[in-house]
């Protein structure tokens, strides 16, 4: 029975830790907050810093272009491969029957003279 109590407590003491440290890091974040107003972030540091998140974006987005162009090209690529191998298996199999047939051409009674 004492484990059957263990494993009902557990969830329920996590759940509160958890709720504790939610709140302790909402309290952080006021507290930052209210440190930031008392410094006052000056308007040339919140202008440069808006100008970094812009360029930021720009090359977040750039990225992301090039992701989607490579994830094409890769898409391309994969087709072709596929369409390559399936050729490769064809010439393939029928190398091994042209060699087979000519064999038998060979070794037949009626070639021997």
């Amino acid at each position: 029975s004492n484990s059957i109590k263990l494993t009902d407590s557990a969830p329920v003491r996590a759940d509160s830790a958890e709720i504790k440290s939610k709140k302790s890091n909402r309290f952080r974040r006021l507290a930052r907050s209210r440190k930031g107003e008392k410094k006052g972030i000056g308007t040339e540091e919140s202008r440069s810093l808006e100008e970094e998140n812009e360029l930021l974006r720009s090359k977040l987005d750039s990225l992301r272009r090039q992701v989607q162009m490579l994830a094409e090209r890769n898409a391309d690529l994969r087709l072709q491969n596929h369409s390559l191998k399936t050729r490769n298996e064809n010439l393939t199999k029928r190398s091994k029957d042209t060699i087979r047939q000519v064999t038998r051409q060979i070794s037949s009674p009626n070639n021997l003279s």
